[in-house]
């Protein structure tokens, strides 16, 4: 934020604030042991045990929704799902996408069937495999269908069908890939992506995985699961 001062704190009882506001699974720990803070919350973008295995880590997270920090969640499926699991009571915002790059007015008309795939492989919550599953199958039975692929560093990233591929790049660059498609493809295990309304807002339709993360948030008729 232009003009405000940034001071690196690394004792929670140096901490002085009217409002101290968690951003992760670490920074809740410093954050419920600050002392001189009048109000907590805590801001939860997605369940974040469910990226690791049962162990030490899942553990050491599930711990602080323990904590006594007030939750505000990513959507209202992290809402619901932390009132089942930890009996939190949370407040929740909806995930939003910015129009001024997100648009139809960019949209081309494109004589070839194009899919274009969110394939962020470093994060195993967006189930690149299954994707590029269910490509490979697509493209086997309609080859005339042109892919394109996106988000994922392109070292060593390989398929075994044809594909335009693009690794991470800017948002304009991706409302240009969505501009030139027929069909979005954007998998979420966990929390609800924000990839599939901006493709919406480009004028895509969506497939995404038929789990609850996802069912949850958007209305009937929205999407393809």
């Amino acid at each position: 934020i232009s003009g405000c001062k940034i001071y690196p704190l690394s004792n929670p009882d140096l901490i002085e604030a009217d409002v101290l506001i968690a951003t992760d699974r670490w920074t809740a720990f410093p954050v419920a042991a600050a002392k001189k803070a009048v109000k907590k919350f805590y801001f939860i973008q997605d369940y974040e045990s469910l990226f690791y295995e049962a162990g030490s880590t899942s553990v050491m997270i599930d711990y602080t929704y323990k904590l006594g920090l007030h939750p505000i969640t990513a959507g209202v499926w992290l809402k619901k799902f932390l009132r089942q699991q930890h009996d939190l009571v949370a407040d929740s915002f909806d995930l939003a996408c910015d129009h001024d790059i997100y648009n139809t007015k960019f949209r081309k008309m494109n004589t070839t069937p194009t899919v274009v795939f969110y394939a962020r492989g470093n994060t195993p919550r967006r189930c690149v495999e299954l994707g590029l599953m269910a490509l490979a199958d697509l493209n086997r039975r309609m080859p005339e269908v042109h892919i394109i692929l996106f988000g994922f560093d392109k070292k060593g990233f390989r398929v075994d069908f044809p594909a335009e591929k693009h690794g991470l790049i800017s948002p304009l660059e991706i409302a240009a890939l969505y501009s030139r498609s027929t069909v979005g493809l954007s998998l979420s295990a966990t929390n609800h992506s924000l990839i599939p309304k901006e493709m919406m807002a480009c004028g895509l339709p969506v497939v995404e995985l038929n789990l609850t993360n996802n069912t949850s948030i958007y209305p009937k008729g929205t999407i393809i699961y």
